[in-house]
């Protein structure tokens, strides 16, 4: 137990793209996405230094997630709660990264940047850049009509012009930090033939131009660049002259701004791309263009487009892809309907009508069920007809209902005798009809915690009604924008039955279940709490409450094992009320916004909290004390703990429990030296503050005894890699760069060594350690290979998998001809002639689509 405990924090880093995979295994409220940008979408967040813009992020992001029914990053890329179609910062991710890239987080983090650049809506005169967005506090696609504050309409940047000879030195310098680069020139909206001839003479991975317009003249040019790939951005329309040319250019071309597409050489061109399109502005197409568009074979959403001819919806249901079309308003062919459902989700939630027939094919769609598939709908079109065809299928099914529109109280009552999870999206109270319905589902199923069916109202604010209580009740997390709560709710929530169980002598006792969860809830009595509080609750969450009496942290501590409170201090007069000794029961506190936590507060705290610890070993202590946690949790986004103050980590370090730090932003060398006589069980540290040490603050935090788990990615000290390899569970996964002097020290470490997010594997004595690893060496992220390196791991005994993007030794190849079980490079898009000379020849190695790999030899 103790070493699962210890091993929670750091695979759930190493998971945070993995988790959205997950996806497919997900119940409701749980991660509910296939990213691959997770870095990538918190990058922008943490360039945003101004407070106020970063606060409203969060806010939106938590907000979004509330609705959205999901918790996780992937909304700021996704439609609903990043269970769907990409947005428009979603979409030009796509562009950069593929699901390949979900593994490396560096890679990532490089699309974040760029992204900063690329304008948020091509359409627009002067559009303002993804990064504007983000510095005024607004992400770049809300959705959902949520509150934020609203975006310039016009960039404050200036276009930059280009001349031939600035032209010709940024060639230079691009080419001259690696053979595979990206030429990020966003900004320059124009340019003349001649510019462009010294920008085909690019050789890398892509040049990003931003252009308005793309007459014969310049596709002619461009057309011969010896980039890989070329985005333009912010071309909208293009004659059939420049459109023919510019598709003969050899490598991929990328244009996500089009509104408008005529020409067939330009698609064909497009579609050969290999990977999944987006055409977030495409509003309309002949049935030639559709067929062209159905060849791709990687994924195809079709934001805009509202209403296309029926001839025109069939040829696209040629496709043998996924289909997305989100604002699609009239579905008249039944082909489109059954291509639509293909994914595990449907997404139509602008249809003006559905029929008796399309509603049986989707309450069809592929592993559909409770926990998964899922149906978006509007209100508007669900009648009675379309609620009994869907609930006909013995197979349960989420439904999400989009718009004001008031759901019927017999159609409401069908879907949840029918079992299925159904969100009413945007509606913010209920009728009493509606109210009337589940009032009689709950009289006749008592037991509310197994109700026939589900109902979520994410948009919900006032819970004055016990019926409604108790229907929510049945979810964890559904009462995510609630903001008032009447006595006659919260007593029949606290009456809610418990769960039971036998305890070691075989009575039966209740034990804590369900979750009670108010994330936006910011005024409760204490004659209300009290109520709430009439059973035990697995967890117990008020993060925006910041009110308190000693009382109502009573007993809400008493009553739950696990406690989030919105505290932002903890004045003296509470610090008492988290005293739980007589009962033991609580096991941890979560302060989420607690920034100010005064000395004297965590002397009192630690004092009153501190249990008799007990050492096992140098890797085991035992103690009853609860677990802290400051900050926000996994995927908390940018910094929420600006600081961790030495004086308030001096007396922190007395406390025998675990305690987290979640998205520090700073670790001063003095709290770091504080923390090295920690007493507590384990410390773990994550957040920008954490993930690159000075040499001072890393050689204290290696005098600790206890096992520390950090979100580290740059190692440089001798001392910490001692300390991390003679602990039990790994800190490793993490890691993107280990000095020389580390890597002796490190590789003594005894468990599963673990380096996946290692951009440059160059150490032999590295790669030797990894060869020791029960499944061979699997560096996803690896982006470079030495040659000594590639020669220990020829040796493998295991098949091998290597993040490399592009490879030009020859000597490294032959290498990895070696390697008896074969070795996988998923991510390799460009090689010498040499090197696939060497590729080819090998049966041993993996390398997809291995004909259509860049010559690197061009940039000599």
């Amino acid at each position: 137990m103790a070493n699962q405990r210890n091993l929670q924090f750091s695979w759930a880093i190493y998971c945070r793209l993995v988790f959205c995979i997950l996806a497919f295994f997900a119940k409701p409220g749980e991660i509910i996405a296939l990213c691959g940008l997770y870095e990538g979408a918190i990058v922008p967040i943490e360039r945003v230094k101004d407070p106020t813009a970063a606060k409203a992020l969060r806010q939106q992001i938590d907000e979004l997630n509330r609705i959205s029914n999901s918790n996780n990053i992937c909304i700021v890329c996704h439609l609903y709660g990043g269970g769907g179609p990409r947005n428009d910062y979603g979409n030009a991710a796509n562009v950069l990264l593929s699901i390949k890239d979900r593994e490396a987080f560096s890679r990532s983090r490089k699309a974040g940047n760029v992204l900063w650049e690329i304008p948020a809506n091509p359409l627009l005169p002067n559009s303002p850049t993804f990064g504007e967005l983000f510095q005024q506090g607004r992400l770049p696609a809300i959705g959902f009509g949520i509150q934020a504050p609203q975006p310039r309409l016009e960039s404050e940047l200036a276009p930059i012009p280009l001349s031939v000879q600035v032209a010709r030195q940024l060639v230079k310098e691009t080419e001259s930090k690696s053979p595979w680069e990206i030429m990020q020139l966003s900004r320059t909206e124009a340019i003349t033939t001649e510019v462009a001839a010294e920008l085909a003479r690019f050789r890398g991975e892509m040049l990003i131009l931003g252009i308005k317009s793309l007459s014969p003249e310049l596709a002619k040019v461009l057309s011969g660049s010896k980039v890989a790939s070329i985005w333009l951005h912010s071309v909208t329309s293009v004659s059939p002259e420049a459109a023919s040319t510019i598709a003969n250019f050899p490598g991929e071309l990328v244009m996500t701004g089009l509104s408008e597409l005529e020409s067939v050489p330009l698609a064909q061109k497009l579609v050969s791309r290999k990977s999944a399109l987006s055409f977030p502005y495409l509003y309309s197409m002949s049935s030639e263009i559709a067929d062209v568009l159905a060849r791709n074979t990687k994924g195809l959403t079709l934001s805009a487009i509202t209403k296309i001819p029926v001839e025109v919806q069939d040829k696209l249901a040629e496709t043998s892809s996924i289909l997305y079309m989100p604002n699609l308003a009239s579905l008249d062919s039944m082909a489109l309907a059954k291509v639509l459902i293909q994914g595990s989700r449907v997404f139509l939630p602008n249809l003006r009508q559905i029929t008796v027939e399309q509603a049986r094919l989707f309450s069809n769609i592929k592993s559909s069920g409770l926990y998964l598939g899922g149906i978006y709908l509007p209100a508007s079109a669900v009648t009675p007809i379309v609620v009994s065809a869907i609930t006909q299928n013995p197979v349960r099914v989420r439904v999400t209902l989009v718009g004001t529109q008031q759901l019927p109280a017999e159609s409401l009552e069908g879907f949840l005798r029918g079992g299925n999870f159904v969100t009413l999206r945007d509606v913010s109270s209920l009728t009493q009809e509606q109210i009337r319905v589940l009032s009689k589902l709950v009289q006749e199923k008592r037991d509310a915690l197994s109700m026939i069916g589900i109902i979520s109202l994410p948009r919900l604010k006032n819970l004055d009604s016990p019926a409604v209580a108790l229907a929510l009740g049945t979810a964890s997390n559904s009462f995510p924008n609630v903001t008032s709560i009447s006595r006659d709710a919260a007593d029949a929530l606290g009456k809610l039955p418990e769960a039971t169980r036998k305890n070691r002598d075989g009575m039966l006792e209740f034990a804590p279940s369900g979750v009670l969860s108010f994330p936006v809830l910011e005024e409760l009595s204490p004659e209300t709490a009290l109520l709430l509080t009439q059973r035990k609750w697995q967890s117990i969450s008020f993060p925006a409450l910041q009110d308190y009496s000693v009382e109502m942290i009573k007993s809400i501590t008493r009553q739950s094992r696990d406690v989030t409170l919105g505290l932002t201090s903890i004045p003296e007069e509470l610090v008492e009320a988290f005293d739980n000794s007589e009962d033991n029961v609580t096991r941890q506190f979560s302060f989420p916004n607690l920034i100010d936590l005064s000395p004297k507060s965590a002397r009192t705290l630690v004092s009153r909290l501190n249990k008799e610890i007990k050492i096992l070993n140098q890797y085991v202590r035992l103690s009853n004390t609860p677990n802290l946690k400051f900050g926000g949790d996994y995927f908390a986004v940018g910094v929420t703990l600006p600081t961790l103050k030495p004086e308030v980590a001096l007396e922190l370090a007395k406390y025998h429990g675990t305690i987290y730090f979640f998205g520090l932003g700073e670790l001063p060398d003095q709290s770091a030296e504080a923390f090295s006589t920690f007493q507590g069980r384990y410390l773990f540290l994550a957040g920008p503050g954490v993930r690159r040490l000075t040499k001072q603050a890393a050689g204290s935090l290696a005098k600790l005894e206890i096992n520390l788990q950090i979100e580290l990615r740059e190692l440089d000290s001798v001392p910490l890699a001692e300390k991390f390899a003679r602990q039990i569970s790994w800190t490793l996964q993490n890691l993107e760069f280990v000095s020389k002097d580390s890597v002796t020290t490190l590789i003594k470490y005894k468990q599963f060594f673990n380096l996946r997010q290692i951009v440059e594997l160059d150490s032999p004595e590295l790669a030797g350690r990894l060869l020791q690893n029960t499944y061979g060496p699997t560096l996803p992220a690896a982006t470079r290979l030495s040659p000594e390196a590639a020669a220990v791991v020829a040796k493998s005994n295991y098949s091998v998998l290597l993040g490399l993007e592009y490879l030009d030794s020859a000597e490294v190849a032959r290498s990895l001809t070696q390697v008896s079980k074969g070795v996988n490079l998923p991510r390799l898009r460009a090689a010498s002639p040499e090197v696939i000379a060497i590729l080819k020849s090998s049966k041993s190695i993996k390398v997809e689509n291995i004909d259509s790999l860049y010559l690197l030899s061009l940039a000599n």
